[in-house]
């Protein structure tokens, strides 16, 4: 993944069946050393529910912080599931990288 123009969507379908995700991704900072956009905005929608957000500015010198948290829900049905990572509703570009999603 990389930098997404506004209104982009990333749709995930769960590999099996599962209860619960945790999806990471990797987040970068120090914008101010390098000019480079590292501004992390994105939307979770799960089966087409409520959308939970996520942002992270960018704006700490820290470099790239890895295996980060974004979205977590614990309280589904065991079934299969369809994640939406989108970044619409947000009023510019998202540097976004998936890292990785856990089912269970």
């Amino acid at each position: 993944m990389s930098l997404l123009p506004p209104n982009y969507e990333i749709l995930i379908n769960s590999p099996s069946e599962g209860t619960a995700i945790w999806v990471y991704f990797v987040l970068s900072g120090n914008a101010q050393k390098t000019g480079a956009y590292t501004t992390t905005a994105a939307n979770f929608s799960m089966d087409g529910g409520a959308k939970s957000s996520f942002l992270h500015d960018g704006s700490k010198p820290v470099g790239f912080l890895y295996n980060q948290l974004v979205y977590a829900r614990t309280d589904m049905v065991n079934a299969s599931h369809r994640l939406l990572i989108s970044v619409s509703d947000r009023p510019a570009s998202s540097w976004v990288n998936f890292d990785y999603a856990i089912y269970m």
